[in-house]
């Protein structure tokens, strides 16, 4: 079987996952291109696909049949995460006799399903439970494989934290501001590094006890992040797929998330209550996104300050981690694709959506 990937160059989220799915499933790449994004957001890397096909995104979600299509004979199934960048895609594909998998981001689902170059796949996959009432019908939970990552080593010191911003997304998604109002009620000594993606700093105010070291504008590799931390700190609001709380996992850091789904469903993290909060507009429409006080965020953190309560949730992370790794998972996905490939029925569900 020839699996087909479309793979973005950009150096966060869908870069990270197309490029992961190419190495760890041996698929063949089309290269997708975007024109008019900024280059300090998603900087191309033609260098990483020397023969691989390039297909530009043209206004109104259209891609170029005389790139798409002759690359379409190489392959019998295309996968894609998010989106197949073009409304036409899987109709090209289901007249040369090409299965498509969208592995979804729910907020990026639109109801109507138009408009978005999501087009209509024969199979829809989310990585979580998360809005899976609003998804089309006869989506399938199918988890996101972690990246391999050596743990570090389980430390006694203070602990050692771990945010991460990334850029600004609708409604604080990372709940960065809560972390950044959690360190002021810090009371044991701890250090907290913040990476963001973002060219500028916020001012903190922070006790004695706590070290705060601030990282902007990314880091080259996701493996770096995750390097001589003890625990992630991650107040998300609201989403599905975490790529950080995955790799943050693989990594052997223990995880500290709200009390909100999926993240109960999906991952052995330490939870914060959550309160109430308020709707964000999405592509998908409005979705809710939950408020952590940073008061009781600073009481979690501050219990990890006793070493064998965060070794307890990292050898969680560890364990949840060999669990979703991709030789555990590959196979699973290699069978999902051989029914979608041998079905007489091509394995479609449909584009419809849940009521």
């Amino acid at each position: 079987m020839r699996i087909g990937c479309l793979v973005r160059t950009e150096n966060r989220g869908l870069g990270y996952q197309s490029r992961a799915f190419l190495r760890e499933m041996g698929a063949i790449p089309l290269v997708i291109s975007i024109p008019n994004r900024s280059e300090h957001v998603c900087p191309a890397d033609l260098s990483l696909y020397p023969d691989a096909p390039v297909a530009r995104v043209h206004a109104g979600w259209r891609l170029e049949p005389g790139v798409v299509r002759p690359w379409l004979d190489t392959i019998d199934l295309l996968w894609t995460a998010e989106t197949c960048y073009s409304d036409d895609l899987t109709a090209w594909c289901r007249e040369q006799g090409v299965a498509t998998v969208i592995h979804a981001n729910p907020e990026f689902v639109p109801v109507s399903l138009r408009g978005y170059g999501l087009g209509s796949p024969d199979a829809w996959w989310s990585a979580t439970p998360w809005r899976l009432d609003v998804m089309p019908r006869g989506t399938e939970v199918v988890p996101w494989p972690v990246e391999p990552a050596v743990p570090v080593e389980l430390h006694d010191g203070p602990c050692r934290w771990l945010h991460v911003q990334g850029r600004a997304a609708v409604g604080d998604r990372n709940g960065s501001e809560v972390v950044f109002a959690a360190l002021r009620y810090l009371r044991r000594p701890c250090s907290v590094r913040i990476v963001t993606q973002e060219r500028s700093l916020p001012r903190l105010r922070v006790p004695g006890h706590v070290q705060v070291e601030m990282v902007a504008g990314g880091v080259d590799s996701p493996a770096d992040l995750y390097a001589d931390a003890d625990a992630l700190v991650y107040p998300r609001r609201y989403g599905g797929l975490s790529l950080v709380t995955n790799e943050a996992m693989a990594a052997g850091l223990a995880v500290v998330m709200p009390n909100v789904p999926p993240n109960y469903d999906v991952w052995p993290c330490r939870l914060v209550p959550a309160h109430g909060g308020a709707l964000v507009h999405t592509a998908a429409g409005n979705v809710l996104a939950h408020d952590v006080h940073p008061a009781e965020l600073a009481e979690v953190m501050d219990s990890f300050a006793d070493p064998t309560v965060r070794h307890g949730w990292q050898e969680q992370s560890r364990a949840w981690a060999a669990q979703h790794s991709w030789d555990a998972l590959r196979g699973d996905y290699l069978r999902r694709f051989e029914a979608l490939t041998t079905s007489p029925a091509g394995g479609r569900v449909g584009g419809s959506v849940a009521p």
